[in-house]
């Protein structure tokens, strides 16, 4: 799924969809993985909640396979 990484934040190039849900999944909270990428927890939180809904059918067709 290369497009998750590819789906990024463009003014903050270590924002990248990827690794927001990886960092999430570890427990981190926006505010952390805010820091930890050097972006507005704002705009990562925003980002995101966009892109999850955007991803869900992908998501739920691999995990149903």
């Amino acid at each position: 799924m290369k497009y998750l990484y590819l789906t990024k934040i463009s003014p903050y190039p270590k924002a990248n969809f990827q690794s927001i849900a990886l960092l999430s999944l570890e427990g981190m909270s926006m505010k952390k993985i805010a820091l930890e990428l050097d972006s507005p927890a704002q705009t990562l939180c925003t980002f995101y909640k966009k892109h999850m809904r955007r991803f869900q059918p992908l998501f739920r067709a691999y995990l149903e396979n």
